[in-house]
């Protein structure tokens, strides 16, 4: 008797594929690389033939659609906004929003890009819309504080955006949190403390809240890694440029030097080419100001030039390097399976 093999899982494995290489586990390189090995690029030319246009369309016809909603959103506020009282401002608000975020949450879990993004840029709407509920729910009926509504608000707003991307990490929902995350931090200093926060207290806030975002993308905890490396890499960067503002420049410019050198120089070893982008950014913000910093009218030109020559060469190298390192590992390497990768 002739037992039947069981038929071999493509489908599925070209699927998780997929998610995997949306998510950032795996480069593009990998994933072809393992496709051929299983002996899948022909499956997946032939799921994206089947695909075809369809997704492509529907992208089209959503964004469409929100943009014909949006402009009669606007003509509707326009006409109506001043004479609504505070309970009808409040219940168009919450249901835009539930009707943004329900949209959101039909796009299916696995499928094509197009329609990710789509469903990406929903929510991202539902985390706007959530914060302007908030905002007349606690100014309009709870008459809250000024101190403390911009607390609730971004509270609120974190809240709901890492509910959505504990569920489907998409990049513009990430970047939402983050920016709920600062803003909250910010506002919470600006609530408690009797004077108004100063450039040290909201830089080293920043700092630490971008520091701890890179960190936990590269560990796995957030979702795409990718996107939450550059972001929190960023942050950091941007929060040195804040403690320069400080009467006291040259801490924060000399923190910033560092931080920015060290993430260029973390980038090739890792085999990680967005943080050696990010790291080159900061340094030639950083380096510029910190030379007429310290030379003043003397020799902060030419020393400028000569600064930014070397950076531009260390740039052309590094990206060498990582892109050496990226095309050794690629074929060969296996999917890297972290704990919270989600879809972009």
């Amino acid at each position: 008797m002739t037992v039947a093999p069981d038929p071999p899982a493509v489908p599925d494995l070209d699927a998780r594929l997929a998610d995997w290489e949306a998510a950032g586990l795996v480069t593009p390189a990998q994933a072809a690389g393992i496709r051929r090995h299983e002996g899948l690029a022909g499956a997946r030319a032939g799921a994206d033939r089947r695909v075809g246009w369809r997704p492509w369309l529907a992208e089209v016809v959503g964004y469409v659609g929100a943009a014909f909603a949006l402009g009669a959103l606007v003509l509707i506020l326009d006409d109506l906004w001043d004479r609504l009282a505070v309970g009808g401002r409040l219940t168009l608000a919450a249901l835009l929003t539930v009707l943004v975020l329900g949209s959101g949450a039909a796009v299916p879990t696995r499928t094509g890009a197009p329609l990710r993004r789509l469903g990406a840029v929903l929510w991202t709407a539902g985390v706007a819309g959530t914060a302007w509920t908030a905002a007349l729910l606690l100014d309009g009926v709870l008459d809250l504080p000024e101190r403390w509504l911009t607390v609730g608000t971004a509270g609120t707003a974190l809240t709901v955006a890492l509910v959505l991307l504990a569920r489907r990490g998409h990049a513009p929902v990430q970047l939402a949190a983050l920016l709920a995350a600062g803003v909250l931090g910010v506002a919470l200093i600006d609530a408690v403390a009797p004077l108004p926060p100063s450039e040290t207290a909201v830089g080293a806030l920043l700092l630490g809240l971008g520091t701890a975002w890179a960190l936990a993308g590269a560990g796995g905890w957030l979702g795409p890694p990718r996107v939450a490396e550059v972001a929190g890499a960023a942050l950091a960067l941007v929060a040195t440029q804040v403690l320069a503002a400080a009467p006291s420049p040259l801490p924060g410019l000399w923190l910033g030097l560092v931080l920015a050198a060290g993430v260029a120089a973390l980038s090739v070893p890792t085999g990680r080419p967005h943080l050696l982008l990010v790291g080159a950014a900061g340094l030639f913000v950083v380096v510029p100001r910190l030379v007429f910093e310290l030379f003043a009218d003397t020799l902060g030109a030419p020393v400028t030039l000569l600064a930014v020559g070397l950076l531009l060469i260390l740039l052309a190298v590094g990206l060498a390097r990582v892109r050496g390192l990226a095309r050794d590992a690629g074929p060969a390497a296996g999917p890297t399976l972290r704990v919270g990768g989600a879809d972009g």
